[in-house]
């Protein structure tokens, strides 16, 4: 789901952020199938742990979600959730399937996106707005990610290359 430029001056930044949070809920939600989904099919597969530790992955999405511009490190995480970061990021992978980095780039990569198909940004506004080091990083990560650059996706505003 893309809003574009019309949707954002009609409906507002407001509207936005709403929809960046059912996204996140969405994801969620997605989860939790993905979840019960995988343990039907796979009845020996081990299942996730204590409801402790899902309080604490799902503050982490919801951490993630609100603080991706932000610069955020292994440390950082492990500080905040008072947790091994070790410990943290495979606990989040056994709830989500990803590691936390992992995701997080995935998270930032989909606020680019929007950035790049609703505004007039610089690349370098992009990159800083969306938690990116430098503009140059970020193309080579939308690039790596998606096989277009970030440019030519702003232009055409799909990922189709051609």
């Amino acid at each position: 789901c893309f809003f574009h430029i019309e949707y954002v001056c009609s409906y507002g930044v407001e509207s936005i952020i709403f929809f960046f949070f059912i996204n996140s809920l969405f994801i969620q939600i997605m989860i939790l199938l993905s979840r019960d989904f995988v343990a039907n099919l796979f009845p020996e597969y081990p299942q996730g742990g204590s409801s402790e530790n899902s309080d604490k992955i799902y503050s982490l999405i919801h951490y993630l979600h609100n603080h991706y511009a932000e610069p955020i490190s292994g440390d950082w995480l492990s500080e905040y959730f008072d947790i091994n970061f070790d410990s943290l990021n495979r606990l989040f992978k056994q709830e989500t399937g990803v590691p936390i980095f992992h995701y997080l780039k995935q998270v930032r990569l989909n606020h680019a996106r929007e950035l790049l198909t609703t505004t007039q940004l610089k690349m370098s506004e992009i990159s800083e707005q969306t938690g990116f080091c430098d503009q140059y990083y970020f193309s080579r990560v939308f690039k790596q990610e998606f096989g277009i650059s970030p440019k030519k996706y702003s232009i055409s505003g799909t990922l189709d290359s051609k």
